[in-house]
């Protein structure tokens, strides 16, 4: 299955662009690259009155102090995923110097406008390694 990354929609992940265009590599703080967070906490999501309706996905994740720019990067699919679950990814840039090892939460939003796509029927968000959390939707009206 193929995959694209999008880039974030006024979500913070600011920086120059060195990459294929799709998001920011390097951070004004001089972080090299965005990472994905190391623990997904949380995952929430929310239908937002429209027609169609608006979906709002939120997702909470833990690292250490001075992480900037994180966002919330839903994955665009050639093909919409056969199981229902669309996907997204956390990610931030971890500071280079003077690394805390203090933990702090951070979390970030993604609103899907217009949402109409009936065969979607849940979330999973990506942290780094053991890091991730699904959801599925209950019923809609």
């Amino acid at each position: 299955m193929s995959t694209k990354v999008r880039t974030p929609d006024k979500q913070g992940a600011e920086g120059t662009d060195e990459g294929d265009g799709h998001l920011p590599l390097v951070h004004e703080s001089g972080a090299k690259r965005l990472q994905r967070v190391g623990t997904i906490l949380k995952v929430a999501y929310a239908f937002e009155k429209s027609n169609p309706p608006n979906l709002a996905v939120t997702a909470v994740g833990q690292v250490t102090e001075g992480w900037t720019g994180v966002c919330l990067v839903r994955r665009c699919y050639v093909i919409p995923p056969s199981d229902g679950i669309w996907e997204y990814d956390l990610l931030g840039f971890q500071p280079v110097e003077g690394q805390s090892e203090r933990p702090v939460e951070v979390s970030a939003t993604d609103r899907w406008e217009q949402f109409a796509e009936p065969n979607v029927i849940g979330v999973r968000v990506y942290g780094e390694g053991a890091g991730l959390k699904e959801v599925r939707f209950g019923i809609r009206s």
